[in-house]
Formats: structure tokens, C-alpha cells, sequence
């Protein structure tokens, strides 16, 4: 399944555009379509490169879906 983000590919980056490939959907699966997407701190520092992330990274909390 095709995914559309906004991702950092590199340390400090602002974030772009980015799609990618997902494993196939098994039964015990589910498809949440996310509206809205909000930042706090430690997305930042991850962005920053703590907390060792492998980039590209997708940061972000789901807040809206359905």
C-alpha cells in the first residue's frame, strides 16, 4: 500500500513530501486514514537526530481520522 507523509531525510531537515510502500494488509490489520497530524517536543528532537531515528523519519501524532 502506497503511503503519503511529510518526512525529514536527514538530520535537522525540514520536512518534505515522501511516499513509500507498506507491507500488504493482513486480516488482523487496519487502514486509518490520518486528516490532521500535530508536532510536540520529542518529534522535534527526533527530527535532531536523538533518540538515533533512521532516516527518512515520519514524525507525528495522529490527531484526527477516521
Amino acid at each position: 500500500m502506497l503511503v503519503h507523509a511529510m518526512a525529514a531525510m536527514s538530520r535537522g531537515g525540514s520536512l518534505d513530501p515522501w511516499q513509500y510502500e507498506t507491507a500488504e494488509i493482513g486480516p488482523y490489520d487496519c487502514i486509518i486514514k490520518v486528516q490532521a497530524c500535530g508536532l510536540c517536543h520529542s518529534d522535534i528532537h527526533v527530527i535532531d537526530g536523538f533518540y538515533n531515528p533512521t532516516y527518512p523519519v515520519v514524525p507525528g501524532h495522529a490527531a484526527l481520522y477516521h
